[in-house]
């Protein structure tokens, strides 16, 4: 009886490890993987980099019931001080990146153009402006909005916000696309370009330090199909040329 038992706590074992065991998506080591050079280091190869944007040349599709682990390994070998930026670069079915000003709606600031835009206007009129009122230089405005939410993510925005004066929305720089009477409009905002899911500003050491995150659901933005890895190495200004080392970047389910 207690030799069945402890076989039947094994398969049990086996099941859930093989339910729970993660999956890899994407695992990305080789030479044009990423827009850097590769060199030899402790007798394995791995790629080198002065800070900058990096983006992983491939992609992988998303799909935002899952869970996405993304982990990679990175050191410092110039003696200066350079941080991380390490995670995702969210993308639609068609390539295109999805920036926060896309996606991050202000709440009840739907309303609608009071007077036709022009090409060349820097002043927007709107029949409401209340919800508008607290308005910053990190806010823009989307037009053709959906009350569903089904425009997300929407790139129709204009430049930021400079100031706003009742129902009168100032511009930053002019607009470049006209818009007519009644076209529907909501305020967004700027924010982190990218989705630091596993370094945001790490500083990094002369040794080598695994960083890892995940992201789920609402992790992602609206309307993200796809997604590409980001590795910002960032310096200060007199650093901008030091170099970092990273190795061992993958994207795993679970």
């Amino acid at each position: 009886m207690i030799k069945k038992f402890g076989m039947l706590m094994a398969l049990s074992a086996t099941v859930c490890t093989g339910v729970f065991a993660a999956e890899e998506v994407l695992k990305l080591s080789s030479e044009g993987d990423f827009p850097s050079k590769m060199v030899e280091a402790d007798g394995e190869q791995v790629f080198e980099t002065v800070p900058g944007i990096l983006k992983s040349k491939q992609a992988f599709e998303v799909d935002t019931e899952k869970t996405y682990i993304l982990k990679g390994k990175f050191r410092n070998v110039s003696g200066k001080e350079v941080n991380l930026f390490f995670g995702f670069v969210p993308l639609d079915s068609k390539d295109g990146e999805i920036l926060p000003q896309h996606v991050t709606r202000v709440a009840k600031s739907e309303t609608e153009l009071l007077e036709e835009v022009k090409p060349g206007d820097k002043i927007i009129k709107v029949k409401d402006g209340e919800a508008w009122a607290k308005a910053t230089n990190i806010w823009v405005v989307a037009f053709n909005v959906e009350d569903d939410l089904s425009d997300l993510p929407n790139r129709q925005v204009s430049p930021s916000i400079v100031s706003v004066e009742g129902n009168e929305i100032t511009l930053k720089t002019p607009i470049a696309k006209a818009y007519p009477a009644g076209t529907k409009v909501r305020a967004h905002k700027l924010g982190g370009v990218y989705l630091y899911t596993a370094a945001s500003r790490h500083p990094l050491s002369d040794q080598w330090k695994e960083f890892s995150g995940k992201a789920r659901g609402k992790s992602w933005r609206p309307g993200t199909a796809k997604a590409k890895i980001l590795i910002y190495p960032y310096p200060s200004k007199e650093n901008r040329g030091a170099p970092i080392q990273f190795k061992d970047i993958t994207v795993e389910t679970e």
